[in-house]
């Protein structure tokens, strides 16, 4: 389902079918627990099986490549550096599940795959096979085919709204609708379906009074 899709179904079923514009509930405020409950499934997921399902990966197909090369002026000349490298923003990844949170990141198209390596190897390799690093969200290449401008990703994030190429009638990547519904219904209502206690407390040590009989 669409994020969209999802929000209004769960919107309808808490409202009982019956969405009017003096609803308690909001968009925004739906939009927002979806997002929140998914990363705990993605999380609980990754306890429970080692290894994120597929279907909380998204496909995301603008990630722009930036080319650096270095440059510095003294005294009015300006000294070029030979060298250059390439970037690319990413959007925020799980940070929480390590290289788990890039399935594919590659050539656009989907042509062919490059390879994830630590800082370390990244700087002192000394093969030409395309790699890439990343620094927080930043990936950062050599040797890369520049057959295209943009390169395409599997990615997990933090919230899969962030992509550069979200829409809300996307497709929300979570591998069961059912069970993400089920979940966040029972986060909103879970408040209004505890007890009382100070009030049931004080029903239960206060006896109710008795009338006053008068004597004759």
């Amino acid at each position: 389902m669409t994020l969209r899709e999802l929000v209004y179904s769960i919107w309808e079923e808490l409202d009982s079918h019956a969405i009017t514009d003096d609803t308690k509930y909001e968009y925004e405020y739906l939009r927002a627990q979806i997002i929140s409950v998914n990363k705990t499934l993605v999380k609980d997921a990754l306890i429970s099986e080692k290894q994120p399902p597929d279907g909380y990966y998204q496909i995301v197909e603008c990630i722009e490549i930036d080319c650096h090369k270095g440059s510095c002026t003294i005294a009015g000349v300006v000294f070029e550096d030979d060298d250059i490298y390439y970037s690319a923003e990413l959007p925020p990844l799980m940070k929480s599940i390590g290289w788990r949170n890039i399935q594919f990141l590659g050539v656009f198209g989907f042509v062919k795959k490059i390879d994830r390596v630590s800082l370390d190897e990244f700087i002192y390799a000394e093969d030409k096979d395309p790699m890439f690093t990343t620094i927080g969200d930043v990936a950062i290449f050599r040797n890369l085919p520049l057959l295209s401008q943009r390169l395409v990703g599997s990615l997990l994030l933090e919230d899969p709204t962030d992509a550069c190429d979200w829409t809300d009638d996307n497709d929300f990547p979570c591998p069961s609708d059912l069970k993400l519904k089920m979940l966040v219904k029972k986060d909103i209502l879970w408040p209004s379906m505890q007890p009382d206690l100070i009030h049931d407390a004080q029903r239960t040590i206060t006896p109710p009074q008795r009338q006053q009989q008068s004597d004759d």
